[in-house]
C-alpha cells in the first residue's frame, strides 16, 4: 500500500502544494478512509488529515483552493480537514479521528 500511495499523483499534488502554502506551519498529512485502507473504488475521495499549527483563513483557503485544483487538474475529490495537534488530542474518540488513527498513513 505504502508504494501506491507514495506514486498517487493526486496524493503528491496534494502534499507538494500543500506544503508550499504553508510551509512550516504544516505539521503532517494524513490519508484515511478507503483509499489508505486499499478498498477504494475509481470514484472514491480522498480522506485527508491536514494537521497544522493553527487554524486560521488561510490554511481553510489554501486547502480549499487545492482541493477545487485537484478536481479540475485530476478528476479527483479531496476531502481534507485541518485540526491542530492540541485538537487531535482533545477530540481523539471522535468517529473520524478514531478512523484516522486506525487506518491513517502518512503522505
Amino acid at each position: 500500500m505504502k508504494s501506491t500511495i507514495q506514486n498517487d499523483p493526486v496524493l503528491r499534488f496534494f502534499k507538494d502544494s500543500i506544503m508550499a502554502r504553508l510551509g512550516g506551519h504544516l505539521r503532517q498529512v494524513m490519508l484515511f478512509g478507503s483509499r489508505a485502507r486499499g478498498d477504494a473504488t475509481a470514484e472514491s475521495d480522498y480522506d485527508l488529515l491536514v494537521v497544522v499549527d493553527q487554524i486560521d483563513s488561510s490554511v481553510t483557503q489554501s486547502i480549499d483552493t487545492i482541493a477545487g485544483q485537484a478536481l479540475i487538474e485530476h478528476g479527483a475529490v479531496l476531502s481534507a480537514f485541518p485540526i491542530t495537534e492540541g485538537d487531535r488530542v482533545r477530540r481523539r474518540y471522535s468517529p473520524m479521528l478514531i478512523n484516522a488513527a486506525r487506518e491513517g498513513v502518512a503522505v
